[in-house]
């Protein structure tokens, strides 16, 4: 996993894997997300970052169980794992259909 921010555009992008892109989803006019063929989480692009996240802190934490982003939502701010980058992904299907 991968985050990177750009000053210059104010893109926080974040890298789940090295999947080819297959689909893209706009969750709103500044969030992309983006699923390889096998419906997994490959990356998300935030546009205009720093005036709907805390940049300057985020973090990355592992934890011990894994927690279900709809019960999490916290998660979106700070707490991107292993656990909960797929659940996100289901979350995020569950929301489309």
């Amino acid at each position: 996993m991968e985050i990177r921010y750009f000053t210059d555009t104010d893109t926080l992008l974040i890298d789940f894997s090295h999947g080819e892109i297959v689909e893209t989803k706009d969750i709103n006019e500044n969030t992309l997300v983006e699923f390889d063929g096998n419906g997994g989480l490959v990356s998300m692009t935030i546009e205009h970052a720093k005036s709907r996240i805390d940049v300057d802190s985020l973090s990355f934490h592992r934890l011990a169980e894994q927690r279900l982003l709809k019960d999490h939502p916290a998660a979106v701010v700070g707490e991107w794992t292993a656990d909960t980058a797929h659940t996100f992904a289901d979350a995020v299907n569950a929301d489309q259909t």
